[in-house]
């Protein structure tokens, strides 16, 4: 599997005015999370929960970009992004909600490479993690065998409940 270059990473991201202009700022005492997943839900008029659609953000308290991201049906969708206060990346998840599959890469405030990782569910597939001087303090090649097992059972799984859910 092959990660992708900040260079890349940046190409993707939407800069702060075009985050402002398509999305919605999420409010605490608005969005919450559903009574029974980590879908993220408005209420309506009516006290029922709705989920959230579309690209919504938040800003830190000094007015600049704080995070972005796309949801469907309340739940994340294609990517995460979070910014340190000074405006620089902090973090980039790419998500296919379909598969469980993500791309994880984060940054220390300095710029360099703090993390970049391949997942599936929540099981790390390959991983690499540096300390503020790009030194590899930690690294993951490749899945243990009982993890292999594990995605193999939650791919199972997570067919049945999709085909009970949305076909």
């Amino acid at each position: 599997m092959n990660y992708k270059s900040k260079e890349e990473i940046k190409k993707e991201i939407l800069t702060k005015e075009k985050v402002f202009e398509m999305g919605i700022e999420m409010v605490d005492d608005v969005y919450d999370y559903s009574r029974n997943s980590d879908r993220i839900v408005s209420i309506n008029l009516n006290g029922e929960e709705v989920p959230i659609e579309g690209l919504f953000y938040e800003i830190h308290n000094n007015g600049s970009l704080a995070n972005y991201a796309y949801y469907k049906d309340g739940f994340l969708d294609k990517q995460y992004v979070s910014f340190y206060q000074s405006g620089e990346i902090k973090a980039f998840i790419y998500i296919n909600r379909e598969s469980y599959y993500r791309e994880y890469y984060e940054w220390h405030e300095n710029g360099s490479l703090k993390h970049k990782k391949i997942m599936k569910y929540s099981i790390i597939i390959q991983g690499v993690e540096y300390d503020e001087n790009g030194n590899i303090i930690d690294e993951k090649k490749e899945p243990a065998e009982w993890e292999i097992k594990y995605l193999e059972k939650l791919d199972k799984c997570y067919k049945k409940w999709y085909f009970m859910l949305f076909v």
